[in-house]
């Protein structure tokens, strides 16, 4: 775990708390995690920016503040920004997306909202993504709520990464 800790204070600033909480106790667990975020990085066809907006919205609506700290704090690793992250719980309104990524959005939403996919939701997703893609976008919700449904009752919050990864930036 020292290894992890240095790793992960090298990358974040600092040690996460699901790190010294969660796979701290059951160490065989990290191998799950590290497997989910190498498929993210590695394996996925959406674009990148996409998968972060996914992912951030399925924190949003768990109301995961420390995954959904996390993955913006990524995404401006990634070079990626945090604008439009902002405009995320009015996607439907907002002239800040693309019509595929309100096609995502509407198709992760429905899935949160009761776990199915309305007709019209899935025609949608059809007429913009791939199969693939869409069992992707399907697997990064499934994926992101495994971690949502761990820190949400161990009460694992915020860890400030945004706000680390925001001055990192700066000054790079």
């Amino acid at each position: 775990m020292r290894l992890v800790y240095r790793i992960a204070k090298h990358r974040y600033g600092k040690v996460l708390m699901p790190l010294r909480v969660i796979y701290s106790r059951a160490p065989a667990l990290l191998s799950v995690g590290l497997n989910i975020e190498w498929i993210r990085n590695h394996a996925l066809t959406l674009d990148p920016a996409l998968a972060a907006l996914v992912v951030v919205r399925v924190s949003s609506r768990h109301h995961c503040d420390f995954c959904a700290d996390l993955s913006l704090a990524t995404a401006i690793q990634k070079g990626i920004g945090v604008d439009r992250f902002r405009e995320l719980d009015r996607w439907r309104e907002s002239a800040a997306f693309s019509a595929r990524e309100r096609a995502a959005l509407e198709y992760v939403d429905d899935i949160l909202d009761d776990g199915t996919i309305e007709e019209a939701t899935m025609e949608a997703a059809k007429a913009v993504f791939s199969e693939r893609e869409i069992v992707e976008l399907t697997w990064l919700q499934a994926s992101e709520t495994y971690f949502n449904m761990q820190a949400q009752p161990l009460r694992i919050a915020s860890d400030g990464l945004l706000t680390i990864a925001t001055k990192s930036t700066k000054t790079n």
